[in-house]
């Protein structure tokens, strides 16, 4: 089928016009694809990228409070461990009078005749109850040491709060001690307080 008249120009004219109208014509179909095609995108893509940046910005913040997370839970556990520790070194309410009968054990094994063994009321802390005791025991120099030495081996939190050596009232004792204990019991916070101890006034 032949061109329209209208393409006899181009058809009959020399290499180089025809190249050079090639080119040119190549030259306005890029262009008009870049402004009907391609602009528009680019338009969107700009647009975009402000949010895109705002996107990454919130990733990167994402992982580094993971990252910031998973290390707070790492440290929740290692305190949670070490809480479980101490609440094993204090005794619960229902362990006291276990406690009062290891003290007692401890005396009697040392040679320590009580004449008196009394709990005092108690004094609650934010997280922890003391519990004060009394008590008065009659022995030897050797004796009350031995005693002592035993609670301070004690798996539990004793302590030896005031401490009162006087002669003995009979010959053959040498000392009189009036010791305070005090013993703790873990006490969760907002917890109320725990009842009197067994034998408290």
């Amino acid at each position: 089928m032949p061109l329209p008249a209208f393409f006899n120009p181009i058809v009959n004219a020399p290499k180089p016009q025809k190249i050079v109208a090639g080119v040119m014509g190549l030259a306005i179909i890029v262009g008009v694809s870049y402004v009907a095609l391609l602009q528009p995108q680019i338009t969107v893509v700009d647009q975009l990228r402000p949010e895109v940046a705002t996107l990454q910005r919130e990733v990167a913040e994402k992982r580094r409070i993971l990252a910031d997370l998973e290390k707070f839970r790492r440290e929740v556990a290692e305190l949670e461990t070490r809480l479980s520790a101490l609440k094993d070194r204090l005794p619960s309410e229902r362990e006291m009078p276990g406690l009062y009968r290891t003290l007692s054990d401890a005396a009697a094994a040392s040679g320590l005749g009580l004449s008196l063994f009394q709990p005092r009321p108690v004094t609650t802390h934010e997280v922890y109850t003391e519990i004060p005791i009394v008590i008065t025991g009659e022995a030897g120099y050797h004796q009350v040491g031995e005693f002592l030495e035993k609670v301070a081996r004690f798996p539990r939190v004793v302590t030896v709060t005031e401490m009162k050596m006087g002669t003995g009232p009979r010959a053959r004792v040498l000392v009189k001690a009036d010791l305070i204990l005090a013993t703790y019991m873990y006490r969760p916070i907002g917890a109320p307080p725990p009842p009197k101890p067994v034998g408290a006034k």
